[in-house]
């Protein structure tokens, strides 16, 4: 057999078994019989993952449902700021933090709500139930890797919300 069939038959396979793969995940994802304790568990987290019900600050990661090592960072990095810059007012309920999947379809509206493209962060001033500013903290993506620049750059924008800027 000559190099060019061979190849073409090793291609074949590997996307042959890669749609197989797909589909038998899709097929397991759909039949599976669900757990009502976990569709329970998920309504309640729903609710309670909402930073948008309160009236303050909310901080927001917005990702999708696989996420790259890289979100993962913002992710956690962002948390790190709220969590420990913000404590007191996170105890006071002031400033809020929340990590949401915009892809879930109980949370797709903040796609167009937040003009998001792909995963980001959002900081949300809220006041009387309803938005009264944001800001999409695009530059998380080109500081993640240096951590006192992505601190000072999360936390500027949260002061500034909570300052009504």
């Amino acid at each position: 057999m000559k190099p060019f069939n061979v190849l073409r038959v090793a291609l074949l396979i590997l996307v042959s078994a890669s749609v197989g793969a797909w589909g038998w995940r899709s097929w397991r994802g759909a039949n599976a019989a669900p757990d009502s304790t976990a569709a329970s568990a998920t309504a309640a987290e729903a609710v309670v993952a909402d930073p948008l019900l309160a009236d303050g600050v909310a901080v927001v990661n917005f990702h999708g449902a696989l996420r790259c090592p890289t979100c993962r960072t913002i992710g956690a990095l962002s948390q790190a700021v709220v969590e420990q810059d913000f404590a007191d007012d996170v105890a006071a309920g002031r400033v809020q933090w929340s990590s949401i999947d915009f892809e879930d379809a109980a949370y797709a509206h903040y796609t167009d709500d937040y003009e998001l493209t792909s995963s980001n962060v959002v900081v949300v001033r809220r006041s009387g139930g309803k938005d009264v500013a944001y800001r999409r903290l695009d530059d998380v993506w080109t500081h993640y890797d240096d951590e006192p620049a992505f601190r000072a750059y999360v936390a500027a924008a949260v002061r500034d919300a909570l300052a009504g800027r």
